[in-house]
């Protein structure tokens, strides 16, 4: 009965609050409740037009479908997709993201696959059933709007915008050769983590402290057809990668989070990466625990960190990082480290203080 009171309210453009107060008092609630987490917006213009949580709606439809709105489910009642987008058979579009709100587990945010279309710019609020507001800009969602009070010297840092813009061209593509003394190119790096992550269709893979995506756009190429998220909490990263991920074309949610408190439920994520930030948290095992519980029973995690040096000048340099809030482990320490927080190496590659591991859940 829902689906056809929405088809009749975009058939004849009638205002949808009139036709929510013609409905039985039993159905009234559940609509209510459901229409609370919806976006309204024109396909050409892209600017959500969101509910307001003590009042109905009281948008008025287009009268010509072709022109007209997507509906987006946010709770437990279904309704009809009526796009453009959603009708191209080609369209390689995510699913929705479900957010954990902040500060209490029993509230969500649903994110519409929309905000991942990156060539299509993005920007409102998404409401939860409580009320709370999610906000999205420039496609990357919001979920903390501040540094961390606990964010170390290195973690600060990424927070310039010439950080952002000179990180990946200028020291990500030859850290892994200057600091394990052996030529390693980006696109080697990018083979490893494909191969040994093998993404699926339709599975949600995060990108942990993401920089500038490089690991996100990777799964990406690979398979189109995951479901990718860049976390970090820096704005100036996520601006850079959702750039590159412009020019790369890929479909990726951008999500302003902190990795020590991620938003997302038990056992939702299919597969984790990181690439050398687990150096830089201020607390790596309390990421390394969220890690593990955002993991499914038979998902993986790939990691990239830096390993103690052996050398003296090298544990010299190292020492004069750990000021800045740099963290260094040995093998065993390394090891011991994941096992606290559940996990097991399955795999491992090292070149000089450069290690790639594969972890499991115990």
């Amino acid at each position: 009965m829902l689906i056809l009171e929405l088809i009749k309210l975009m058939k004849h453009g009638l205002i949808v609050s009139y036709r929510m107060k013609r409905l039985s008092c039993s159905a009234q609630p559940k609509l209510n409740g459901a229409l609370q987490n919806c976006f309204f917006y024109k396909q050409d213009i892209r600017k959500p037009v969101i509910r307001n949580k003590d009042s109905y709606f009281t948008k008025s439809f287009p009268k010509s479908l072709s022109n007209l709105v997507r509906i987006i489910k946010m709770n437990d009642v279904k309704y009809p997709i009526v796009s453009k987008t959603s009708l191209s058979k080609n369209k390689i579009m995510p699913q929705t993201l479900t957010l954990k709100a902040p500060g209490d587990e029993r509230r969500f945010f649903s994110i519409p696959p929309e905000v991942a279309e990156l060539s299509r710019p993005f920007n409102g609020n998404v409401v939860n059933d409580d009320g709370a507001e999610c906000t999205i800009q420039n496609n990357i969602i919001r979920l903390i709007d501040s540094i961390p009070l606990d964010a170390t010297l290195a973690q600060r840092s990424n927070f310039l915008t010439v950080t952002a813009k000179v990180y990946e061209n200028t020291w990500r593509a030859r850290s892994i050769g200057v600091l394990s003394g052996q030529p390693f190119s980006l696109e080697e790096e990018q083979k490893l983590l494909q191969s040994w992550t093998s993404p699926k269709p339709n599975e949600w893979i995060a990108d942990i402290g993401c920089s500038t995506g490089f690991y996100a756009r990777s799964v990406a190429e690979k398979e189109p057809h995951a479901n990718i998220i860049a976390l970090d909490f820096s704005e100036e990263m996520l601006e850079e990668t959702r750039l590159r991920c412009l020019d790369e074309k890929h479909n990726i949610f951008l999500l302003r989070a902190d990795a020590s408190a991620l938003p997302f439920y038990a056992e939702s994520m299919d597969a984790l990466v990181c690439g050398g930030s687990l150096n830089e948290f201020a607390n790596p095992e309390k990421v390394l625990y969220e890690m593990r519980r955002v993991l499914k029973r038979d998902g993986r995690c790939f990691m990239m960190h830096l390993m103690k040096a052996e050398t003296w000048y090298g544990r010299l340099l190292q020492k004069g990082s750990e000021t800045g809030g740099l963290h260094f482990w040995s093998e065993e320490e390394s090891d011991a480290l994941f096992a606290r927080a559940g996990f097991t190496v399955t795999r491992r590659h090292k070149m000089g203080i450069v290690c790639f591991s594969l972890l499991h859940v115990k």
